[in-house]
């Protein structure tokens, strides 16, 4: 009798977490959206300015629900 290894591939989009970097010198997308929403917020402006074109696509997922998907 032949035995079958089955395996898969996970490729997460990008993830984001409680422990996520939030310095405004190197931290990922969303983290860095987070950090500007929270700022002009705090500084009680009416808006955000976010830079860039807006054409690119991005897929964001929570660390929790990629490891909750994967057990």
């Amino acid at each position: 009798m032949r035995s079958t290894a089955v395996s898969i591939s996970v490729t997460p989009p990008n993830l984001y977490g409680y422990n996520d970097n939030y310095r405004p010198e190197n931290s990922h997308v969303l983290p860095a959206l987070i950090r500007s929403f929270y700022e002009e917020k705090e500084q009680g402006l009416p808006s955000v300015t976010i830079l860039g074109t807006g054409s690119p696509k991005c897929e964001f997922l929570f660390a929790d629900d990629l490891a909750d998907a994967c057990y």
